[in-house]
């Protein structure tokens, strides 16, 4: 069970205060499906014009969400709105209009930023991720002008930040603002000019009240600039999901793919046939002859719930991330290397706008034993001319390794007598139920005794500036991730791009997880049982969350990656700086990198 709280938060100086509710993931304890996530990951909820945060789609997606994947939701009413409060500064002066004796407080779409700021700042301050953003209608308007912001603030990874941009879940936003003029008099006529104000009944104080509108708020949403939002998003590497209905009677449905070419090629487009603003169809059937009932309609708003849930998933990260970082500019980042899997280049990531990790230099691996002479062909071609190998001895003598003609082969282990294989993994680590904890370990580990062994091939960088080398262990997973976390995290690369470059294994070992898998069973009697398998498939995956935690056991037991490699391989300061300077390029005018964050 998801649990529920209702939590306060102060905005502005004046007094006002959020509210909003927080839906924390069950334990371990509470659902045999429970997956470790880390950092802890929170999806924000926002409404829309007249709404709270319960309406639509909004309580069902806080309160499913994170059973299915593992995340916090923060659900949230915006100031004046629901049963968040509002300062007199901001409240509008009487009108004398029967009925409509309530004046709603002054909103505006940069106000509504400035409550998300707030929201996402008592998040982060409770060690929270804010993963993603979910807005419905007027809320898609202040997420977009929020992330604008940050945005130009440099908040965000990948332009000097520390944030990760989250993803963005844009549900019936309005892309032609100027339209909500067209709306106003279709729905009011001309009246509302005369006292700058318009009548209206929206969600105040949690119920729904006939109340007074001020014309700022249409104003400000005229003046959102969404095509200008869009190109910042956009360049800033950000992932969008459109959901709108096929009969949306208060957004036009064409904006919906005005979003889709404003934001492609990172943009996924849902229409729900028969849908309203709100995903609401027809009455049904049956209700239309019962007097004095208010009439049902179908409710789509549980197919939405599904359709973000969907996209919010771990593995539709992954997905996304694996096609930003398909191609290096226009050189694809896997090579089809014949006998070796998860053979890539782990270079040209985006640093701050300015300078990229080179390209063409950084290369690693699965082990090279079943390497064809095809497969040496194409390695020769890479101009590569070292191969470092941390395997341990056990694993070599029992596995061999692949000659490579024209390449040296540095045997340099991370265990010498140790076997750290995946399938030795998933045995030491069986016991975890949840990998994230047995990975830990096994970094832990690594990083503990694992300097002589990287000192080799970090050397070789240092004394060969421009020469192609490979890395590699078993699978090209482990002590391998780990060392090419250690030298991207060195050269300045962000945590989050460092985990999702991990993450590509996935991709990298979607041929050799099922033989080492069948093999194992053939080989073990115990692993032929279905909740070893599982407890296998585990231990060989690369989720995003266990580099996360790797990093951050990086930085806080280890001191971080420079003084890691001070400490361990014995590097001068001037060392470091000149390794540095041989692994990063400035970014070459009219060359397009392939991944930005």
């Amino acid at each position: 069970m998801t649990t529920e709280t209702k939590h306060r938060i102060s905005v502005g100086s004046r007094g006002a205060e959020l509210v909003g509710v927080l839906n924390e993931p069950p334990s371990a304890v509470d659902s045999p499906n429970f997956k470790t996530v880390f950092p802890p990951k929170v999806v924000l909820i926002l409404h829309g014009q007249g709404g709270h945060k319960d309406y639509c789609y909004q309580r069902m997606l806080g309160q499913e969400l994170p059973g299915e994947n593992g995340m916090w939701t923060f659900r949230l009413d915006f100031r004046g709105c629901g049963e968040s409060t509002e300062d007199d500064h901001h409240l509008l002066k009487d009108v004398d209009w029967p009925e409509y004796k309530v004046t709603k407080p002054i909103r505006t779409i940069k106000r509504d930023a400035e409550d998300i700021e707030a929201a996402v700042n008592w998040l982060q301050e409770r060690g929270l991720m804010v993963c993603a953003l979910v807005a419905h209608s007027r809320g898609c308007l202040a997420a977009m002008e929020w992330f604008h912001n940050g945005i130009e603030a440099k908040k965000f990874v990948g332009s000097g930040g520390k944030t990760v941009l989250p993803a963005f879940v844009n549900c019936s936003g309005r892309f032609k603002t100027h339209e909500i003029w067209d709306k106003l008099r279709e729905g009011y006529g001309y009246s509302w000019k005369e006292h700058q104000q318009y009548r209206s009944v929206e969600n105040f104080n949690g119920k729904y009240t006939k109340m007074l509108v001020s014309i700022e708020e249409p104003t400000s949403i005229a003046n959102t600039d969404i095509p200008g939002h869009c190109r910042a998003f956009k360049s800033a590497g950000g992932h969008t999901l459109t959901v709108f209905g096929s009969r949306d009677q208060v957004v036009n449905v064409e904006d919906a793919g005005h979003f889709a070419n404003a934001l492609q090629p990172r943009h996924h487009l849902t229409i729900i046939r028969d849908a309203d603003h709100n995903f609401y169809g027809d009455v049904l059937e049956k209700e239309k002859t019962e007097p004095g009932k208010r009439p049902k309609k179908v409710n789509y708003n549980p197919r939405v719930t599904k359709i973000i849930i969907d996209w919010l998933k771990s593995e539709a990260f992954h997905a996304r991330a694996l096609n930003d970082m398909a191609q290096i500019g226009t050189v694809t980042r896997f090579k089809d290397v014949d006998g070796i899997d998860n053979f890539r280049d782990y270079g040209g990531f985006q640093l701050d706008g300015k300078n990229t990790i080179v390209q063409g230099v950084l290369y690693r691996c699965a082990d090279l034993r079943s390497v064809t002479p095809a497969g040496v062909a194409t390695i020769n071609q890479l101009g590569i001319k070292a191969v470092f190998d941390f395997r341990s001895e056990i694993e070599v003598t029992r596995n061999g390794f692949g000659k490579v003609d024209g390449t040296e082969r540095v045997h340099t282990p991370v265990f010498k007598s140790k076997d750290l294989s995946p399938e030795a993994l998933a045995e030491r680590y069986r016991n975890f139920l949840d990998p994230i904890e047995g990975f830990k370990r096994a970094y832990d580990e690594i990083l503990t005794v694992g300097g002589p062994s990287y000192e080799k091939p970090l050397r070789f960088l240092l004394e060969n500036p421009g020469t192609p080398m490979i890395v590699h262990c078993t699978a090209g997973k482990d002590r391998t991730g780990v060392f090419c976390a250690l030298l991207l995290r060195l050269l300045g690369l962000d945590h989050d791009t460092i985990s999702r470059e991990y993450e590509l294994t996935t991709f990298g070992l979607r041929e050799a997880v099922p033989r080492l898998i069948e093999a194992l069973s053939t080989e073990r009697a115990e692993w032929s049982d279905p909740a070893m398998a599982e407890k296998m498939a585990n231990m060989l995956s690369s989720r995003y969350d266990c580099m996360m935690q790797a990093l951050d056991l990086l930085e806080n037991k280890f001191g971080g990656a420079e003084k890691w490699i001070r400490e361990n391989c014995g590097f001068s300061k001037e060392e470091i700086e000149q390794l540095k300077k041989n692994l990063v390029a400035p970014v070459e005018p009219g060359w397009e990198l392939s991944y930005k964050m």
